[in-house]
């Protein structure tokens, strides 16, 4: 099964990460941001795991895009529709640009 609602992905994720499928986990997180790449509770739970994995850099990328969701969520009128929106919105805000970089 696929589930195509991303806070059903979410947590399908968090509940994969708790038993233990760590690659089953990144999968859905990284499909939830496809899908929907301006909610940041997905970067933070994303965050969450990379933490508890020991990805200390992956955890640190995914809390600053979370930070950068909800900024541009704030500045833009649209919501974001697209991963590659979001990148190309990101890096038009200073504070988001960096953050983007480094996951691009």
């Amino acid at each position: 099964m696929q589930p195509r609602n991303t806070h059903i992905m979410q947590a399908w994720a968090v509940m994969e990460s708790r038993r233990g499928n760590a690659r089953r986990a990144i999968e859905l997180f990284e499909r939830a941001i496809e899908t929907r790449p301006s909610d940041a509770g997905i970067y933070n739970a994303y965050a969450t795991l990379s933490k508890d994995l020991g990805d200390v850099e992956g955890a640190r990328r995914q809390f600053e895009l979370a930070d950068c969701a909800r900024l541009l969520g704030r500045r833009e009128r649209a919501p974001v529709r697209s991963a590659y929106d979001f990148q190309a919105s990101a890096r038009r805000c200073a504070p988001c640009a960096s953050a983007v970089s480094v996951s691009a």
